[in-house]
């Protein structure tokens, strides 16, 4: 065999261990275009086809979100200090009841208030539809349980603002 015959063939095989490399990494769970924001993008992009929203709809919706997010913000910063005192406790070596108690309450309240912020953004996302757009929105209402549910279920860190 050639020495350059040689060489190409280390290149093309470097080139698609390279390309398989990069693929697997792309497509795997977690992978850029996987996370919660690509998440929430296709659910922002299912509600404006779904809904056939026109464009004054659409910033409408967008200034909606941003209201909805910051207070979301402020809703897992208010619920960090509960979080960490309630998993705190563990530390301590009887367990008190009374302030394991107290604490549960406090975060299921500051849960039921995410829930009811987010119904609330979804109430009013409904209010700025026509008649026939408002007939399509029951259509996304499995698609908003199950994000809900999500995000439920994988309490993230407080997010700060960038």
């Amino acid at each position: 065999m050639k020495r350059s015959t040689l060489l190409w063939t280390a290149i093309i095989i470097l080139f698609l261990l390279n390309a398989g490399t990069l693929g697997f990494l792309l497509t795997r769970p977690g992978a850029p275009g996987q996370g919660p924001e690509d998440g929430h993008r296709r659910f922002d992009a299912q509600v404006v086809e779904t809904l056939s929203l026109s464009p004054d709809q659409i910033a409408q919706f967008e200034r909606m979100k941003r209201a909805h997010h910051e207070e979301m913000l402020r809703l897992d910063e208010a619920t960090s200090a509960p979080f960490a005192q309630y998993f705190g406790l563990l530390q301590q070596t009887p367990g008190n009841l009374d302030a394991k108690d107290s604490l549960q309450q406090v975060i299921a309240a500051l849960y039921a208030k995410r829930m009811d912020i987010t119904y609330r953004h979804f109430a009013e996302l409904k209010a700025i539809c026509t008649p026939a757009q408002q007939q399509q929105f029951d259509r996304l209402i499995p698609s908003l349980m199950q994000v809900m549910s999500t995000g439920e279920k994988n309490m993230p860190p407080p997010r700060r603002k960038r």
